[in-house]
Parts: structure tokens; C-alpha cells; sequence
């Protein structure tokens, strides 16, 4: 069958470029809003936008967003990956249960902590902020023991001095009830005042935000241009007259043929 016309009144979709209608057009999987729906939207107040389409560089558009269909595509090869690297086995005179660099990134940890272990163990079970400031505990937090690593140094049955820092952490750790929930209700605490601080900014932000988006002359012409971009690349399905603003992700998602840029970018 023959393929579908262009939309029409679009200069991008014009009929007077015969070979349009029979390239491949990546499409722009947005959410269109029918006719009906259209009055009380952004799309009802948008005026004539031809000055912004004359402003889109079409051939470049067809050059990256087109293919022809008797052409194969180019199958781009992924970037070799690094390779890992695994560390050297150390001698250590104490007796090791956890994984080695697990075990040393704890040491690390407790190496900035300036109480002792049973003052740590101390300050978990009275959520005490004095002893353990915002930074620790949320190390602490990221380096919980798990349920086998808790019964593994439980099961530990010789001398406690020769085990490792960590062991003995997790150890101490481990005789406090609720361990987890403490330490999340510590670095909530402590963080209170910082996050409401933070919520506040942010409703600010968004609310400053909204009003310039519902004031800003730009705002038409932006989403015009986008709505001209999407019916060029959709022209089979028909010209749309708005599209929901949460399509607009979309943008970034629509890549060239050839991988190197996205339909955000080349708005931009």
C-alpha cells in the first residue's frame, strides 16, 4: 500500500518534498490530547508558531532522524569495558571472618570515629548524637552487618582479641537490639532541621518555578517548536494539536538513527 500522505499545513511534513513520505522517521512516542480536550490548555492560546518553524534546519532533521528503509543501519560497536581489578592478599597476624575489603573499608570507617567500640555500641542503644555525629552514623548506616555476617562472628567461639576491628564491630554491634532502626532514628535526628530546611527551598523553588512557566512568553514558543518536531517525525499518524507536558522527557528518550544526539538536543 501506498505510504500515508504528511500531515498537512506543516512545513516540516510539506507535501512539496516528495521523498518525505517514503523515508523512516523515528517516532516521538508522546501523549497527544485529542481536539476536545484542547481549550483551557496552553496548546489554545498558541498562535500561528510559522516563524518557528521556518527557524528548524528540516534537512537536518531528515538527515538524523530519517532512514531510508532499503538502507541497513549501522550497528554502532559498545566501548570496550575496564577491567576489574582484584587486590592483593595481605598477611595479618588477627583472625579475619569477613570479606577482606569489606573488613578494611570498616576499619576505615571506625578509624574516624573517635569512641571506642563499646562506646559506639553505647551511643546506638541510647541514640546518644554526642558520641556519633551526622557523618558516622551514616557510614555506619552504609556499612550494616548482614544476617550471615552476624552469625558468622557470632559463631566465633576463640579468643575475641585476636579477631579483626571489623569482627569485633560487628560483635559489639550486634548485642544491640534494633541496631538498624536505632541508627536510622539517630540520622533522622539529626537531620530533622536540615531536611525541613530543604523541603522548604525546594517548595519554594517549585512554586517560583510554576509561576514563570505560566508567565513566560518562551514557554508558547518552546512547546510550539516541540509540537512541530513531533508531528514531523509522527506525520503518519497525523498532525496533533498538543500533547501532554509529561511527554516531554520524551525528547531526550528519541535518538537519531545514528545514536549521536537526541531530539532534546537538537531542539536545543
Amino acid at each position: 500500500p501506498p505510504p500515508p500522505p504528511p500531515p498537512p499545513g506543516g512545513k516540516l511534513g510539506s507535501p512539496n518534498n516528495p521523498t518525505a513520505a517514503t523515508l523512516r522517521w523515528r517516532q516521538l512516542h508522546w501523549e497527544v490530547i485529542p481536539m476536545i480536550r484542547i481549550r483551557g490548555t496552553v496548546f489554545e492560546n498558541l498562535k500561528d508558531v510559522a516563524d518557528d518553524e521556518d527557524e528548524i534546519d528540516r534537512d537536518s532533521l531528515k538527515g538524523l532522524f530519517s532512514q531510508d528503509p532499503k538502507r541497513k543501519p549501522e550497528r554502532r560497536s559498545d566501548p570496550a569495558k575496564p577491567s576489574g581489578r582484584t587486590a592483593g592478599k595481605g598477611k595479618n597476624a588477627f583472625v579475619t571472618l569477613l570479606d577482606l575489603k569489606r573488613g578494611s573499608n570498616i576499619e576505615i570507617m571506625l578509624s574516624q570515629i573517635k569512641a571506642s567500640l563499646d562506646d559506639i555500641a553505647a551511643a546506638v542503644q541510647t541514640i546518644d548524637d554526642e558520641v556519633l555525629d551526622a557523618e558516622s552514623v551514616q557510614s555506619m548506616i552504609r556499612f550494616l552487618p548482614t544476617a550471615d555476617e552476624l552469625a558468622l562472628v557470632r559463631s566465633y567461639e576463640g579468643d575475641e582479641q585476636r579477631l579483626g576491628k571489623a569482627e569485633r564491630y560487628f560483635r559489639r554491634l550486634g548485642t544491640v537490639n534494633g541496631f538498624e532502626s536505632k541508627l536510622r532514628a539517630l540520622a533522622f535526628k539529626q537531620g530533622f532541621t536540615e531536611t525541613v530546611g530543604a523541603v522548604r527551598d525546594w517548595c519554594d523553588t517549585i512554586e517560583s518555578c510554576s509561576h514563570e512557566l505560566q508567565t513566560s512568553p518562551k514557554m508558547g514558543r518552546v512547546l510550539a517548536l516541540v509540537l512541530n518536531l513531533g508531528n514531523a517525525l509522527n506525520s503518519a499518524r497525523g498532525p496533533a494539536h498538543g500533547f501532554a507536558l509529561s511527554s516531554l522527557p520524551k525528547l531526550l528518550d528519541t535518538r537519531s538513527f545514528d545514536g549521536t544526539t537526541t531530539l532534546l538536543h537538537y531542539l536545543v
